[in-house]
């Protein structure tokens, strides 16, 4: 999966799903965060963390798998009428004939923070790799679209202090990515980290 600008330059590549795990004394790693990595360029990265989900954390202590930690989603049963309710004949006609199109939607959270990859020391481990900056948790990207605007949430971030090491994030596999996630990526690598071209 590729995200690219108006003049056809790449500008999100490949992308990579795992979670953020720090081990305990004993049992499994505590994890933090789900993370998805993109390649933005010559040897440039970029990840986005989202929060996980509590009843996933859960299940993640129950059975050891970490392909339960997923990042936060909805799913909704979607009623689309028959007709178009732009007119009043539309919407009558719409609330008499029980016909139109059903099907589940699902949603997924924005990020609560972007982070660009860069080497630096390890917070816990006090070793130099390569990794990313926490910043305080915000929902950062989210979309609100109406049928004449669209509006973007992208707040500042704060950094709080901590490095993460990528030696702490366990890689999953066979992670299906939702639709458009090259173009969110690409739009939050545009922002924060001062790409020129935006596909839009």
């Amino acid at each position: 999966m590729a995200w690219y600008g108006k003049k056809g330059t790449e500008i999100i590549g490949e992308v990579k799903s795992g979670v953020v795990v720090y081990p305990v004394d004993t049992g499994l790693p505590t994890p933090y965060y789900y993370i998805e990595l993109a390649d933005t360029g010559e040897d440039t990265q970029m990840v986005a963390c989202y929060r996980l989900i509590d009843k996933d954390i859960k299940k993640y202590y129950k059975t050891g798998d970490y392909s339960n930690l997923r990042k936060p989603y909805r799913v909704d049963k979607v009623h689309k009428p028959a007709f178009k309710a732009e007119t009043a004949l539309g919407k009558v006609l719409n609330s008499k004939v029980k016909n139109g199109e059903v099907y589940m939607q699902t949603s997924y959270a924005p990020a609560c923070f972007v982070s660009e990859v860069t080497t630096n020391t390890d917070t816990a481990t006090g070793k130099l790799e390569q990794g990313f900056k926490e910043y305080v948790p915000r929902e950062v990207g989210k979309v609100i679209q109406d049928h004449k605007q669209k509006v973007v949430n992208v707040p500042d971030q704060e950094p709080t202090g901590v490095f993460i090491g990528l030696s702490h994030v366990h890689w999953l596999k066979d992670v299906i990515t939702p639709e458009n996630l090259s173009d969110y990526l690409g739009y939050l690598n545009s922002y924060y980290f001062g790409s020129d071209s935006i596909g839009y």
